[in-house]
């Protein structure tokens, strides 16, 4: 199976060794943000033929999670957006299928700034937040590709955030692990 992995950051991918990549067949830095994320993939399966996407990198926790906790998140919602006829958020449940077994059922909320706090109400309580995963979802259901989201907690809601560059310093021995575990697994799947 075709397989590609998106990183929103260059910040994020740097914490990466470049050798860490076994077993993908294409590797994105999408840019950070829902269209940004949206183009890498649109990209990767409409020119590439990828048939699964892997998107990888850090997150904000809401509640209950701890820094430096891996994520596997098959609930997404948009929180950009909130229907004005149903007063509700776009929501999108995709079949729990685990590439690593880390968390239990977890909702993400994407919306494109930092989250400094959580004024909404939702119908699914969500445990993190970034900026991409809702778009990646939503064109993978779409197009019948396999979507995975994992990502590692590396703030917390109401934490003050000015500047990405140093928040992921800290957390380059946990991607370093998280990405091995990754390829290991699509190695002995291929």
């Amino acid at each position: 199976m075709k397989t590609a992995i998106i990183i929103p950051s260059k910040y994020e991918f740097n914490l990466i060794s470049k050798n860490s990549f076994e077993g993908f067949d294409h590797m994105r830095i999408s840019g950070m943000g829902k269209v940004n994320a949206l183009i890498a993939a649109a990209e990767l399966i409409f020119i590439n033929g990828v048939q699964r996407i892997i998107l990888f990198g850090l997150a904000g926790g809401i509640k209950n999670l701890k820094l430096g906790e891996v994520i596997e998140p098959h609930t997404f919602i948009e929180g950009d957006y909130v229907d004005p006829i149903h007063n509700e958020m776009n929501c999108l449940t995709l079949s729990p299928s685990k590439l690593l077994n880390y968390s239990e059922e977890c909702t993400m909320v994407s919306q494109d700034r930092f989250l400094y706090n959580n004024p909404y109400k939702f119908t699914h309580t969500p445990l993190a937040t970034d900026m991409e995963s809702y778009a990646l979802a939503k064109i993978c259901n779409e197009t019948m590709t396999e979507f995975h989201c994992v990502r590692i907690i590396s703030d917390i809601v109401g934490d003050n955030v000015e500047d990405f560059s140093k928040l992921v310093k800290p957390y380059k021995l946990a991607m370093e692990l998280v990405m091995s575990e990754i390829s290991e697994v699509l190695c002995e799947s291929k």
